[in-house]
């Protein structure tokens, strides 16, 4: 799957070469077997006259792929290459990876569910594209419209777009794809933290929406709520207001005695997290942020936040 800010750098890069004319072909990893750099949904653009977009792989992956995509420019004729990353003569050697993965590999069209594709990617709307990589007709479902072919299982369709944390798969020949977009976060303050808050949902491509706690605001379900207000009633009004929506995640920084008061009277969940944040030993505002949004991370995605070091231990 392709995060958001990448789909978007693909599409802006697409909206070019429609403007210019340019024929290009386009790369989807669409089955992958054991490990590889990517998973199912990355992508990676050619065009004809070299230029490359995005990415597949580390790199070696696109080098060997290209001859067989400009032959695909050529031709009009999409294939569907396998890669063997275990095959030391072809991939393993350069690339290490005890895996496999196929890419479909077809020339770029432009039509309603290409240019539908790209207005939903810069706008941030949630979307599967499905295609049916036999035909490759294709089909792309928002939450309230259809465009193209009326292909794939509806209620893949439909779950796929209710979770965020649904994968790009391949299902009996059908190729359900989306964009991976994080909820927003809600901030509630506005101290030195939201300087350095700004800087890693920028760089995240997370949406950040900063509330006042005097004030009506709307928290969107699934969203990761940090209240920072460094002030016990303000605290108190925003814990409130969370603990009444549906966000996901709700961190506050405060230290368990002063949260006491905070949240005196108040039924306390577990989404709540105090203080917020990872144990990184940091003690600034930036070293702060970064371990909060490392638990928004870690929280989010079902893991632990341990070492990976710890986690997937070396055998010899």
């Amino acid at each position: 799957m392709q995060k958001l800010r990448e789909a978007r750098f693909l599409a802006e890069k697409l909206i070019q070469i429609k403007k210019e004319g340019k024929k290009a072909a386009l790369l989807t990893v669409i089955r992958k077997k054991g490990s590889a750099y990517r998973t199912e949904g990355a992508k990676f653009l050619i065009t004809e006259d070299g230029e490359q977009v995005c990415g597949i792989s580390g790199g070696c992956l696109e080098k060997g792929l290209a001859y067989t995509a400009k032959k695909v420019i050529q031709t009009g004729t999409p294939v569907i290459e396998h890669a063997d990353l275990q095959d030391r003569e072809t991939w393993g050697l350069w690339l290490g990876c005890p895996g496999e993965v196929d890419i479909l590999i077809e020339p770029v069209r432009f039509n309603e569910v290409l240019d539908r594709w790209i207005e939903s990617v810069i706008e941030g709307k949630r979307f599967v594209l499905v295609e049916d990589i036999r035909t490759l007709e294709k089909g792309l479902y928002t939450e309230n419209e259809h465009y193209g072919s009326p292909i794939g299982d509806i209620e893949v369709i439909q779950k796929k777009l209710k979770n965020r944390k649904e994968n790009s798969e391949l299902i009996d020949g059908i190729f359900y794809d989306k964009v991976f977009m994080y909820p927003p976060v809600v901030f509630f303050g506005q101290g030195e933290e939201l300087f350095y808050l700004e800087q890693f949902t920028k760089t995240l491509d997370i949406p950040l929406i900063v509330a006042d706690p005097k004030e009506n605001c709307d928290i969107p379900d699934e969203s990761f709520v940090i209240i920072a207000n460094h002030h016990i009633k303000l605290d108190r009004i925003s814990l409130k207001k969370a603990l009444h929506s549906n966000a996901s995640y709700i961190g506050l920084i405060s230290s368990l005695r002063r949260f006491e008061k905070v949240a005196e009277g108040l039924e306390i969940d577990e989404r709540v997290k105090v203080p917020a944040g990872l144990d990184l030993g940091g003690e600034y505002p930036d070293e702060v942020m970064l371990s909060i949004i490392s638990e928004i991370i870690s929280d989010f995605n079902g893991k632990t936040g341990e070492s990976l070091s710890k986690i997937k231990r070396i055998t010899v």
